[in-house]
């Protein structure tokens, strides 16, 4: 093993930190009863717990896209899947929003990506006071992210 990790660092590369990300499955029966009625009708629905706090510093450092230039995705984000796991995308700040507007509600931010595990899927996401939500799409199929309910938005539902 030691000598794995001096191989990886001879050529400069190093092994990715173990940090906690913004989303976390719900996975405890009596967390999960204490969760207040789903808007979300679908037949299976996965809650995590979304923190506002580590999604902000998770993409601090995202780059936007401008509108004379389409930009490549580049920071790494975990998104919750319906299956209770998450997906790795590629990410870049896109703004849909007149930059007035922007000005005027810098709370709401739009972003796109690009699966790293799967590179058919394509998802676009915001976060806004209101919470989190996401769509998408794939050559396996659809899933989204939404509020849990309108009252909590620390929570969201993988569908």
């Amino acid at each position: 093993m030691r000598l794995a990790v001096l191989a990886l660092a001879s050529l400069g590369l190093s092994l990715p930190a173990l940090a906690e990300g913004p989303f976390r499955p719900v996975n405890v029966p009596a967390e999960a009863a204490g969760l207040p009625a789903t808007s979300v009708r679908a037949s299976a629905v996965r809650p995590y717990r979304f923190d506002a706090r580590l999604f902000a510093e998770a993409t601090k450092a995202v780059a936007k896209e401008r509108a004379d230039e389409v930009g490549a995705p580049s920071t790494l984000l975990e998104l919750p899947q319906p299956d209770g796991t998450l997906a790795p995308f590629r990410v870049i700040e896109s703004p849909v929003m007149a930059p007035e507007l922007a000005a005027k509600f810098p709370e709401i931010r739009t972003f796109r990506g690009v699966g790293v595990d799967d590179p058919t899927a394509s998802v676009r996401f915001e976060v806004s006071p209101r919470g989190f939500s996401a769509m998408v799409l794939s050559a396996f199929g659809a899933w989204y992210v939404d509020p849990w309910s309108a009252e909590d938005p620390g929570v969201v539902a993988s569908y």
